[in-house]
């Protein structure tokens, strides 16, 4: 058995860029809500995340549905400003 918290250990620098909870979970048969409920119990302040991996499969991230859209309309915004258009 692992030890208990969050999967991945960060410093205060890091989770100025990463402000999340990770939980990881390498398993043939994931029981999603239990491994999001885990997320949410070690998360504190920061905002829970699941890391799913299965054998030969891409892993998945779960996040929070009203969460993934608050990041999805920031993403928006930030490519109608200037730093999007200096990229293209």
């Amino acid at each position: 058995m692992g030890s208990s918290g969050e999967d991945v250990i960060m410093g205060v620098q890091s989770r100025e860029v990463f402000p999340y909870s990770v939980e990881c979970k390498n398993q043939e048969k994931v029981n999603v809500w239990a491994a999001y409920e885990q997320s949410e119990a070690n998360c504190g302040k920061h905002e829970p995340l699941v890391v799913i991996k299965k054998n030969h499969k891409k892993p998945l991230v779960v996040v929070d549905a009203e969460h993934f859209i608050e990041l999805h309309e920031s993403l928006s915004d930030w490519r109608k400003g200037t730093l999007w258009e200096k990229r293209k």
